[in-house]
């Protein structure tokens, strides 16, 4: 009987091994289950903290043991007090790596990742790298090492977006964290915040940092500092989570900020604390705002962030043609142009608020258009350039010209072969053009009106391609020249046989009397 019931325990415990081992082989097979359930986790704290106005109730009685009387060092001292007893664990710059997927998943469910700086869905999974990385709001190189374990100031961006910041400070003539999403501009001030109280040894100046170079002599950086601290504390208050106007990239930006903010303090792995500044974005001013007279000024008088609007969303052209984008700005300055490729070329990279740029598709892809004003403020579009279909084509059918008035052909071809450009006699006579008539694909041929009439013009290429197009200059009514020195069947033509009938006739009569001439002569001789 004994040794019955040691052998029925015995196989019990076989099988619980059994299962135990193939749970451990099935959970090993799924090599993405450790971000899947990072995903659930942070949207089962998300869904439990991030509620009301703003999104903010996850505060709670967070911050009930700090005055609210008090100021500068006073109260940068007590939130570093408050951090210290409420963080109980780091994540680890390594550990930030799974982490990442908890506190930076996607507020609207594609299990992705939201890049810092542009919003970019990147990950979840750690891919060395190659696509993401962890990005020091706080540089390295200034000491942001001091906190670099710390989720609160360490965000993913996509490698390629965070490659160009170097170790620049945030600043209207630095490194601009807005340039693709101006919300970023607030929430990159929000982390540079709570590092200086994170650790105190790390300080904010008022003057920015251009370069990657040592030293504040050529503004580039000093150990442990970071600036510019009043633009800082313009775009924390322009930017402002508690704002919750915001739409698309902006709110899709604020969203996750605040997302974070519940999961780091929250969620299994997390540290237990949270960024202030998110919280109550008017602490930064209570601490830094008396620093001098620029920081007095944008804390007692916030300036209202200026806004840049454009007329398209995202347009779509194909290889050689073009579309134009108008940008305006509320604060009526001019509107500098760029883009984050080669695929497209632009008329101008400078235009007045209200005016449009040119943009013409150069490479099949996408490219993101950007303008931005003297507040630094952007908008941007995504530009889709599809490829050219047919063998060749023109930018214009048809065009009016002044007399003076000139305008641009372009021909392109869809394999890139050149192309040439046939006049009838007329467009001699109305046109002034290039000496060149054989161009290369996409290459712009001027035209000038010189004189009224109406021509057409037509393009091949050796393809097979061809197009036209009509050119109407002045009032398009062609007049014929009236040069006195060329024969015009309108005055009137000389009769040839005549003329030769008159000359023949002339040699007889002047023949004749040289002859009676002569006579006379032989007449008037003496004997």
């Amino acid at each position: 009987m004994k040794r019955r019931k040691i052998t029925k325990f015995a196989i019990s415990v076989l099988a619980i091994s059994f299962c135990a081992v193939a749970g451990g082989f099935i959970a090993k097979g799924n090599s993405n289950s450790s971000y899947e359930t990072a995903r659930k986790a942070s949207a089962t704290v998300l869904n439990a903290n991030v509620g009301g106005a703003g999104g903010l109730a996850g505060e709670g009685n967070y911050y009930s043991g700090i005055d609210d009387s008090l100021t500068g060092n006073s109260l940068l001292n007590a939130l570093h007090t408050l951090n210290s007893q409420k963080r109980t664990r780091t994540v680890g710059y390594a550990g930030f790596r799974q982490f990442a997927a908890k506190c930076d998943i996607d507020p609207d469910g594609s299990g992705k990742i939201i890049g810092f700086y542009d919003n970019k869905k990147i990950g979840p999974s750690w891919d060395s790298g190659s696509t993401w990385n962890r990005e020091h709001v706080w540089p390295n190189v200034r000491d942001g090492d001091k906190v670099e374990d710390d989720a609160h100031m360490v965000r993913p961006a996509s490698t390629s977006t965070n490659s160009g910041r170097g170790s620049k400070g945030f600043g209207t003539d630095s490194y601009d964290p807005g340039e693709y999403v101006p919300y970023y501009r607030g929430a990159a001030a929000r982390i540079i915040f709570y590092a200086a109280i994170a650790d105190t040894s790390l300080e904010i100046v008022d003057y920015s940092f251009p370069y990657d170079g040592v030293g504040s002599g050529n503004h580039g950086y000093d150990v442990g500092t970071m600036g510019s601290l009043s633009d800082m504390l313009r775009w924390n208050l322009q930017y402002s989570p508690k704002d919750t106007s915001f739409t698309g990239a902006n709110d899709l930006a604020r969203r996750t900020e605040l997302n974070r903010n519940e999961v780091i303090q929250n969620a299994s792995g997390g540290q237990g604390n949270r960024n202030p500044f998110i919280d109550h974005p008017e602490y930064a001013c209570k601490i830094w705002g008396n620093t001098n007279a620029t920081t007095k000024q944008i804390c007692g008088n916030p300036t209202p962030a200026s806004t840049v609007s454009l007329d398209k969303t995202n347009p779509s052209i194909t290889v050689g043609s073009s579309t134009t984008v108008t940008a305006t700005s509320s604060n009526g300055g001019n509107i500098t142009w760029s883009t984050n490729n080669s695929n497209v070329t632009l008329s101008n990279t400078t235009t007045a608020s209200g005016a449009s740029v040119i943009v013409t598709g150069a490479v099949a892809g996408t490219t993101t258009l950007i303008a931005k004003n003297s507040d630094n403020v952007s908008a941007s579009c995504v530009i889709t350039i599809t490829a050219q279909t047919e063998p060749l084509k023109l930018n214009l059918s048809s065009v009016n010209l002044e007399i003076g008035g000139s305008e641009n052909l372009i021909a392109t071809t869809n394999d890139g072969s050149q192309v040439t450009y046939n006049f009838e006699d007329i467009a001699y006579e109305i046109l002034d053009f290039n000496a060149i008539f054989t161009l290369n694909s996409g290459e712009p041929f001027r035209i000038k009106g010189l004189k009224d009439g109406t021509t057409t013009i037509t393009v091949t290429s050796s393809n097979g391609g061809s197009a036209t197009c009509q050119v109407v200059v002045g009032t398009g009514q062609y007049v014929e020249p009236t040069d006195p020195d060329k024969p015009n069947k309108k005055r009137g033509t000389i009769n040839t046989p005549l003329v030769l009938g008159i000359g023949i006739g002339g040699g007889v009569i002047l023949i004749a009397g040289l002859i009676v001439l002569i006579v006379l002569l032989v007449k008037k001789k003496p004997v």
